[in-house]
């Protein structure tokens, strides 16, 4: 199994710039909803935040794989996807866990 570095190290920086993103979000939200602020002064602080948060794209978050770096079909109780966890539970490395054969 190969791990895909390049795209774990993307995904850590879509993670950071999300955080940021949701942090300046929460802001603007708060200057918004402000009681003290006049009405102008308070949409003319919103269109100015938004025009700038326009650039500022939510990024989308993937959960992968901390062994393959694969997205699809990501199992959130073992952080693994479902070609992992089925190797680690037919080897007996995942406790709890009983594999079927039939």
């Amino acid at each position: 199994m190969i791990i895909k570095l390049h795209l774990l190290n993307l995904e850590h920086i879509k993670r950071k710039k999300y955080k940021t993103f949701e942090e300046k979000k929460k802001i603007i939200f708060c200057l918004k909803k402000n009681q003290n602020q006049n009405k102008k002064k308070k949409s003319y602080l919103w269109a100015k935040k938004m025009e700038k948060n326009t650039r500022l794209k939510q990024a989308r978050q993937n959960n992968r794989c901390c062994l393959t770096g694969r997205t699809k079909f990501f199992l959130k109780q073992f952080s693994f996807s479902r070609h992992v966890v089925n190797l680690h539970a037919f080897e007996g490395l995942l406790q709890n866990v009983k594999t079927k054969s039939w």
